[in-house]
């Protein structure tokens, strides 16, 4: 069974290690909100002007993802900054244990005294970095909901982006042109037969022939 001197020191101790355990989980939700920011920027910037009613709502959710992910940003940064308390440093205590000596002239109750300093310290110092990691911890927890929101908001707006997009496909579509030929058919042997032959004529000049092409070699065409 601990005492109440060792109770108190585990106890400053335990907070000591909670408060590094708080920072080092501060990292995961830095590192989401910095995939949300390139995101909201992603889609900010494939926002089509002049406004339609799905680019007013995406800039309304991106509006929102961006007002959360400040809001979690906020919360984070208020999460630290807090003044952890710690006994004296060791050169104070030695001169302060010195001190005792020197007034009392019975070594135990020098030791007596001494002791419950130091177990007053661990209990001041122990509760005062409880609270403070309480509060830290709440923070941290408040954060990771606007993260939440932010993230959601940051979906929403994704999905009105790829809806806003296959509109526009559709509409740009060009339409179907569909040629109607009225009248009676005519088939191409009645074309032939109802078109004369033109009959050959011996005065008549022969057609020309084409003439030859020169082209240099490893030579791209030019542009006109």
């Amino acid at each position: 069974m601990l005492d109440r001197e060792e109770l108190f020191e585990k106890q400053f101790y335990f907070e000591l290690e909670r408060k590094t355990s708080l920072n080092a989980s501060v990292s995961l939700p830095v590192g989401i909100m910095a995939i949300i920011g390139g995101g909201i920027y992603a889609l900010a910037t494939q926002i089509q002007y002049p406004l339609n009613l799905l680019g007013i709502l995406q800039a309304i959710t991106i509006g929102a993802a961006s007002l959360c992910l400040l809001r979690a940003g906020a919360v984070i940064g208020r999460s630290f900054g807090g003044h952890y308390a710690y006994p004296a440093a060791p050169l104070q205590l030695e001169e302060y244990y010195q001190n005792l000596r020197n007034h009392y002239r019975k070594r135990d109750r020098v030791e007596r005294r001494f002791r419950n300093f130091l177990t007053a310290e661990f209990i001041r110092c122990s509760n005062h970095n409880s609270l403070l990691n309480d509060e830290k911890a709440q923070r941290l927890s408040i954060a990771k909901i606007w993260i939440l929101w932010s993230s959601l908001a940051l979906f929403l707006t994704g999905s009105l982006n790829v809806a806003n997009q296959l509109i526009d496909r559709k509409i740009g579509t060009p339409p179907s042109i569909s040629i109607r030929i009225e009248g009676p058919l005519v088939s191409n042997q009645d074309q032939d037969k109802s078109t004369p032959e033109p009959q050959p004529t011996d005065n008549s000049n022969p057609p020309e022939p084409p003439p030859g092409r020169f082209i240099k070699e490893d030579k791209l065409p030019e542009k006109k």
